[in-house]
């Protein structure tokens, strides 16, 4: 069963990336879209916002880093090949289970996103409920 708070922090990674375009993938796309609707409702602006400074900002625990530096590592996996000590610094806060989930959830969204560049699929027109409902 996937790590509630690894999917969760997955979602706000992506959809924080699609909105400071930080990862080339990222940038001409909508990203996790069904799980922008769970981020608006659990992650602050504040934490989306400051995501991509994500080493830095104090608003992530260890937990969430690991999880953070794993999620760039497999995404850039053609210039990273995945170090070593970012898979030991997952390793030190999910089980081979929960990473495993995780590196699936990562694999899935980095795919959409594919699929979204490759077709043209223009950014911008995909709202969460919570704002289409409150913006009618």
């Amino acid at each position: 069963m996937p790590d509630p708070a690894a999917s969760n922090l997955l979602a706000s990674e992506l959809t924080a990336h699609r909105v400071v375009g930080k990862f080339p993938t990222f940038k001409n796309t909508e990203v996790a879209y069904g799980s922008a609707d769970r981020t608006v409702e659990r992650e602050t602006e504040q934490r989306l916002y400051l995501l991509s400074a994500w080493r830095v900002a104090p608003f992530y625990s260890d937990r969430e880093r690991a999880a953070l530096a794993w999620t760039e590592a497999v995404t850039q996996l053609a210039s990273t090949n995945v170090p070593d000590h970012v898979y030991a610094g997952a390793r030190e806060h999910f089980s081979q289970d929960a990473l495993v989930n995780l590196t699936l959830a990562i694999v899935a969204i980095n795919g959409w996103n594919r699929l979204c560049v490759s077709f043209r699929a223009t950014p911008g027109k995909y709202q969460p409920a919570k704002l289409r409902a409150a913006a009618s």
